[in-house]
């Protein structure tokens, strides 16, 4: 009990101010998380959406790589720096070519968590591993983000079920969808960006393959 004219503060008191300043604390740290998540989660999707239109700035701007051509035993399409790389030398089938693909660039969404930009240079208008050129590969495992879903022509997909391609054929950029390698004549597809910390928001990627537009945006976690 406190006595007449004493000044301080009783143990209950300091117990109830420790207990308030460890809420506030709590509070300001979840929220200061959840901010730090749905930042990075605009950040993945604002990347994505700039590496896809990368991929078409690519194959409208006519960039060029090397690769090698005319099938080679030891290095079939990949990338190069002289004849000899691609298993054969100046004057002979082999050799190593300085040009824009022709089968432009996309982006290859294999696993839900990853994707990447790559150069189409084989005879196949989708990513075909050991031949095609990776340009980038973004991973986002760590961060608990994937591309969750993707939609065309009304059918969900999952990209741990189903891949995408999204295939940016020059000189115009003509746009072509394959799923699981084959090919989908839908107009638009939608890709959703999902944060396994923030479930009430996402992002959403929109493709126009007729128009050749994209954009990204804030969305529901559905399709």
């Amino acid at each position: 009990m406190r006595k007449s004219g004493q000044l301080g503060f009783t143990l209950a008191e300091l117990l109830i101010v420790i207990m308030i300043i460890g809420l506030l604390t709590t509070f300001v740290m979840v929220n200061f998380q959840r901010g730090k998540r749905s930042n990075e989660l605009r950040q993945a999707g604002t990347e994505l959406f700039q590496n896809i239109r990368l991929a078409q700035g690519y194959s409208v701007g006519g960039n060029s790589i090397y690769y090698c051509v005319e099938g080679s035993d030891s290095n079939e399409f990949g990338s190069c720096v002289d004849d000899e790389a691609c298993g054969g030398f100046s004057g002979q089938f082999d050799y190593c070519k300085n040009g824009v693909p022709q089968g432009g660039y996309g982006i290859n969404i294999s696993l839900p968590s990853s994707y990447s930009l790559f150069a189409n240079t084989d005879y196949e208008n989708f990513y075909f591993m050991g031949n095609d050129q990776v340009i980038l590969s973004k991973d986002y495992y760590l961060k608990g983000i994937t591309i969750d879903s993707f939609e065309i022509g009304g059918t969900v997909y999952s990209p741990s079920v189903d891949s995408l391609d999204v295939i940016f054929e020059p000189p115009q950029g003509t746009i072509h969808f394959y799923v699981s390698t084959l090919p989908v004549e839908e107009t638009y597809a939608y890709l959703l960006v999902k944060s396994q910390y923030v479930p009430d928001s996402c992002r959403k990627i929109t493709i126009n393959r007729i128009s050749g537009q994209i954009s990204e945006s804030q969305s529901s976690c559905s399709l």
